[in-house]
């Protein structure tokens, strides 16, 4: 028995738009049903359902294709919601990037040499990530604050330098 992907438009299956409200997303991956009957969508992924319960039977666990169906199965309660769902995002890359500069951060760790250096990293990258949450570019506000520091100053001055106290006296 020949099995074939022309009947599966991987398209309307994948279809993954960012940037828009989820109920727009949910809209947008149902558009090409409003042509096709009201029930399309939902159709298509049923079909792909029957494909892969057919393909299983003429594939042994073993092979590639096997494979690639048992880690479909196991994926295939989450596909369901992402078509009925657009709140689902099909991967997870706003996630990852997020997660990014801490991870880079953990490994410059390893350089921090002892405690005190720790803690000297935590300071600065809390004090950078503080830049982004009241939007300050954290390069601009570093490269004023370190021409403004002096041995001298007292704490209420320095205070004054914090991102949150720096943007409102900027505003």
């Amino acid at each position: 028995m020949h099995i074939g992907f022309r009947e599966i438009r991987w398209d309307e299956l994948v279809l993954f738009i960012e940037g828009i409200s989820p109920n727009a997303r949910r809209r947008k991956r149902f558009q090409a049903s409003e042509n096709k009957g009201e029930n399309y969508a939902e159709n298509k992924k049923i079909t792909m359902e029957a494909w892969m319960k057919v393909a299983s039977k003429t594939t042994t666990p073993s092979d590639l294709l096997g494979k690639a169906l048992d880690y479909a199965y196991k994926l295939w309660p989450r596909m369901r919601n992402y078509a009925l769902d657009g709140r689902y995002h099909l991967d997870n890359n706003d996630v990852e990037r997020g997660q990014r500069p801490s991870v880079m951060g953990r490994k410059n760790y390893l350089f921090s040499h002892d405690d005190k250096g720790a803690e000297d990293n935590a300071i600065f990258y809390s004090l950078l990530k503080s830049c982004d949450v009241v939007q300050l570019t954290p390069l601009d506000w570093l490269t004023d604050v370190l021409g403004r520091l002096r041995d001298n100053m007292d704490e209420d001055e320095i205070m004054q330098l914090l991102p949150y106290k720096y943007k409102k006296s900027r505003e």
